[in-house]
């Protein structure tokens, strides 16, 4: 066995120290100061290191580290609604904080994130092509052709709403949204958004966590 598990690790910190992991129903993989609180990840400190296991899948093949940073700010939705973008970007400069990840994710998924991106943003371009043709041959017509005109409006119609439509589905199938932060307490990061087979690898935070830490148990 190696001295240090995380040395071919990529995604620990450089200065991480090894620690037992707790055995969870999942097979464990080496992690550091990161736990499960019910569907969030607990990311404790500034030494932590993700088990090389996609944080969208739980996959364990074909991982590629991807950079990421979290963002937050106290009462967003407060700022937001009474300043506006601007308010919150002000927020978000005073009184923001933000995480820096190196997150283990599958090349498959992202492959696949991609693929219905493009897929997207063929329909959409597809039906904008059939509304701009259809828009032309309206304005072509004779005026006293009231009739054809109605009839070629179908498929300018039609366009618009196949070119919509490739537009929602390249923005919800085809965006790569990774996780987001719910909340920062002390030197505590509650992270949204990871696959239940990934959370079931780490250890549960209300009874493994640091004692003193919010939401977990005395010991």
């Amino acid at each position: 066995m190696p001295d240090n598990p995380f040395a071919d690790n990529p995604y620990a910190y450089s200065g991480a120290i090894p620690t037992p992991v707790a055995t969870t129903k999942a097979q464990p993989l080496n992690s550091l100061n990161l736990f499960r609180d019910g569907k969030q990840i607990v990311v404790v400190g500034n030494q932590f290191v993700f088990p090389p296991c996609c944080v969208m899948t739980g996959s364990d093949q074909n991982l590629v580290p991807k950079a990421h940073t979290v963002k937050f700010v106290p009462h967003s939705i407060a700022w937001t609604l009474m300043f506006g973008v601007i308010g919150a970007a002000i927020a978000q400069a005073t009184m923001g904080r933000q995480l820096q990840l190196n997150l283990p994710i599958s090349n498959d998924w992202l492959a696949k994130k991609k693929k219905h991106s493009r897929r997207g943003l063929f329909i959409a371009l597809g039906g904008g092509a059939v509304f701009l043709l259809s828009l032309v041959a309206m304005l072509s017509l004779d005026p006293r052709q009231q009739e054809l005109s109605n009839l070629i409006g179908i498929p300018a119609l039609l366009g618009m709403l196949t070119g919509l439509g490739g537009l929602i589905y390249m923005a919800a199938a085809g965006s790569v949204n990774l996780v987001g932060c719910s909340k920062m307490e002390g030197n505590c990061v509650w992270l949204t958004g990871a696959a239940a087979d990934f959370l079931a690898l780490l250890p549960e935070w209300s009874t493994q966590g640091p004692p003193g830490a919010p939401g977990v148990m005395r010991r």
